[in-house]
């Protein structure tokens, strides 16, 4: 019989340069030790070509130390053995911001993973928010005390970041530096939709559009900044609404989702039927829409809201919005067994929509949604 860890090196390093998928890339390395000291992230040749990967919920059945990874380029699902992040009980959440998870565990502690390399780094937990205790007994369930996270950089190994957070009820900002004891809250912040990482500075838009500003280099870091506000005839229909901030290709873009509600018995789901885009010239506030992005497609949900460029050789669609369900009514839906149905690609041109998942979620999609995770090379 054949023993693998004695294949020579450099056919190791021939073979592993073939590989197109980071996530057979990450499998491959880890086949034995001998075959992950010969490689390392020099040799996976295709970066610039790699799609962000969808976290799953966990199986009912699964391995409860695993986390499941479907890849929209080759429908292909791989599972690696993560006990830090993966959601074994009903009060672990992940999300995602640039490449890393955060992981929120049962006894309230706050870890950022990297699921592929499996570095850790731990924050303070929720007990250093100063209000943790009242916002923790306001909302449903101890794994939706964070909404989402936006990092600064993926390289946090090597650099000092800082990370902001949508938390608590109303939905709040607060921050975290590296060498912090305590989550800083900002000022002015309150039914936050999303946040981004923008030209230095975290902006967020919040429930009537307004676009505020945080420079966390500035002598008052905590202090928001109104910089933006979205038009009154535009805000005036968009009650209820969901709104997203992305970087894309160094415009900010607010993206507006459009949905149908279920009856007030949560038996039903909620549906996206359309997006609308504006450019935002955060200098003249002005609001343009916009029906085309270029050879870019965003990804939208729980994630820390993203944009990748579309090459020739990519299967990923241009000029479109990958999105998944973040509805907490869906989550809710007691004769739907919880969200995770409201998923698709949205064609920013046409406004059709296509499905790139069909597999179905069980009960753990209630605190573990399907999320985006952005390929970080770091």
């Amino acid at each position: 019989m054949t023993n693998w860890s004695e294949l020579n090196q450099d056919l190791v390093v021939e073979i592993a340069e073939q590989i197109k998928f980071y996530q057979d890339f990450v499998a491959f390395r880890w086949v034995c030790t001998s075959w992950r000291s010969a490689t390392n992230i020099k040799n996976f040749r295709y970066k610039f070509d790699q799609m962000p990967l969808l976290l799953l919920p966990p199986d009912d059945d699964g391995d409860g130390n695993r986390c499941r990874f479907f890849n929209p380029t080759n429908a292909m699902t791989r599972q690696f053995c993560l006990p830090e992040a993966a959601a074994a009980d009903d009060n672990k959440r992940c999300m995602s911001s640039k490449g890393w998870l955060l992981s929120m565990a049962r006894d309230l502690s706050l870890t950022l993973v990297h699921p592929f390399s499996c570095a850790e780094i731990e924050l303070s937990n929720v007990k250093a928010f100063e209000d943790w205790y009242v916002n923790l007994s306001n909302i449903t369930g101890k794994g939706n005390f964070i909404e989402k996270f936006v990092l600064t950089m993926s390289n946090l190994l090597e650099s000092d970041f800082a990370v902001m957070v949508i938390y608590g009820s109303p939905r709040k900002l607060a921050y975290f530096k590296r060498g912090q004891k305590n989550w800083i809250t900002a000022d002015n912040s309150f039914w936050v939709f999303d946040v981004v990482y923008y030209k230095d500075k975290f902006y967020a838009v919040d429930a009537v559009g307004e676009i505020m500003a945080w420079d966390l280099s500035g002598d008052d870091p905590s202090v928001g900044e109104l910089v933006a506000k979205m038009p009154y005839e535009i805000v005036d229909s968009m009650v209820f609404e969901k709104l997203y901030l992305v970087e894309s290709d160094g415009t900010l873009l607010v993206v507006w989702r459009r949905r149908v509600y279920p009856s007030e018995n949560y038996n039903s789901c909620c549906g996206t039927y359309a997006f609308q885009v504006f450019k935002v010239d955060l200098f003249a506030n002005t609001w343009m829409e916009i029906k085309d992005i270029g050879n870019r497609a965003l990804f939208l949900g729980h994630n820390s809201s993203l944009s990748v460029q579309v090459l020739d050789s990519s299967i990923c669609i241009p000029n479109s919005i990958y999105f998944t369900d973040d509805s907490w009514c869906s989550y809710m839906a007691r004769r739907r067994r919880g969200g995770g149905k409201d998923m698709g690609v949205y064609n920013i041109q046409d406004g059709s929509i296509v499905p790139y998942f069909k597999g179905k979620f069980r009960h753990h999609c209630r605190i573990a949604p399907p999320t985006w995770v952005e390929c970080s090379f770091n």
